[in-house]
């Protein structure tokens, strides 16, 4: 009977997408804006194909990538916007973050990535389509934080893979309108520190 009880968990496990990775850190406690996983594979546009070192296919609003088992989970506080994204693999793009400001701003962005193969970076996109990398790493792991400049208009943030694996990213913009719009009740959004990582993955 337990046999059977663990069979049809593990279905609904499969058939809803969820709890294919843990979040920890911190961020599974935080109210969720968005949150979703491709169960198996997913692909859209050209299944990413040529969009890494292309700033024109990284900078057009489309969708256009290829994932297997990819989960994102976007959260927000009253001083900030972050997300952490976990895959087996991916290649393409992903927008993660959307920053409107009606002046030239100046915001905090830091960030943690791991890969195991392939190449990997986080992008700025201008309103004009300007395309400028904030962080690259080719299966390394990498921890930092950069102050960059927002001109006035609509500026994205997006994750860029190159036939990338085993890979996670975790970042936050000091900005809490990013997403989440709407929500009442704010818990803190944890920091990325000095030190060991605050998560692992195993795929």
């Amino acid at each position: 009977m337990k046999r059977w009880i663990a069979v049809a968990l593990l279905l609904c496990i499969l058939c809803t997408g969820c709890g294919l990775v843990p979040l920890t850190g911190g961020f599974s406690d935080l109210p969720r804006g968005f949150s979703g996983s491709y169960a198996g594979l997913y692909q859209s546009g050209d299944a990413g194909k040529g969009v890494y070192d292309d700033d024109e296919k990284i900078a057009d609003e489309s969708e256009n990538l290829y994932a297997e088992e990819f989960m994102v989970q976007n959260c927000s506080d009253s001083k900030k916007s972050a997300v952490e994204i976990r895959f087996a693999k991916f290649h393409g793009k992903q927008q993660c973050f959307v920053v409107n400001t009606e002046d030239e701003e100046l915001c905090r962005i830091t960030y943690e990535l791991k890969l195991q193969k392939g190449r990997m970076k986080l992008v700025f996109v201008s309103e004009e389509g300007s395309v400028f990398p904030l962080a690259e790493v080719d299966a390394e792991d990498a921890r930092d934080e950069v102050v960059w400049t927002f001109p006035k208009g609509r500026n994205r943030l997006l994750l860029v893979c190159d036939g990338a694996e085993a890979g996670e990213v975790r970042w936050a913009v000091d900005r809490p309108d990013c997403f989440n719009e709407g929500t009442d009740e704010l818990e803190p959004v944890p920091e990325i520190t000095e030190g060991p990582s605050a998560f692992s993955i195993s795929v």
